[in-house]
């Protein structure tokens, strides 16, 4: 159910972006900066959760959906997803602090 909830939330955001979104106030910092906080910090560090790897899909699907969004929210999106792959493949493939 709290699944559920969130999508719910995510996805009204998502379709009221500009509605939601202040006008001096960029999507990366209204919508993607806290969302990569919340999984750098909450969720990428919980081990064993089956569940929570499906807030980033259900971010990345959005991508897609061109039929309700609008394009700053679409940008949002895709902006989410850049970062977030850059983050999961610096997490996979770390550099060597050289010494």
């Amino acid at each position: 159910m709290l699944l559920e909830g969130l999508f719910d939330y995510l996805g009204d955001r998502l379709k009221n972006f500009d509605k939601f979104q202040p006008q001096k106030c960029s999507a990366n910092t209204f919508f993607v900066e806290p969302l990569l906080t919340i999984f750098e910090e909450r969720i990428f560090k919980q081990s064993k959760s089956n569940f929570v790897q499906y807030i980033t899909l259900f971010i990345v699907g959005h991508v897609e959906s061109r039929n309700f969004l609008s394009k700053n929210a679409l940008n949002a999106c895709k902006l989410y997803m850049e970062r977030i792959l850059s983050f999961l493949i610096l997490r996979a493939f770390p550099t060597r602090a050289s010494g």
